[in-house]
């Protein structure tokens, strides 16, 4: 979690049924979607992120003028090939 540069609210991530969102939370506890990923982000270390690999879900950063946030996401893609009759 990292504070809203403005100190009003945070943001933290979550995982959903389809990926992970990037919310805001307000000092009276109502989250707002900032950013959502659908799609698998390295479930090899969910929920254990003290495993290789480190942190998985999305994080943000605000910049110190309140312009700006960076938003940390990480993802993995990969194929398979199948060779059959070989």
């Amino acid at each position: 979690m990292n504070w809203a540069a403005n100190g009003h609210s945070i943001f933290s991530s979550s995982h959903t049924t389809e990926g992970v969102v990037l919310l805001r939370l307000d000092l009276q506890g109502n989250a707002h979607v900032v950013w959502e990923h659908k799609g698998s982000i390295a479930p090899y270390n969910w929920p254990f992120p003290q495993l290789p690999g480190g942190r998985t879900a999305p994080f943000g950063i605000p910049s110190p003028d309140r312009r700006y946030l960076a938003i940390y996401e990480w993802s993995l893609t990969a194929n398979m090939w199948m060779m059959e009759n070989f």
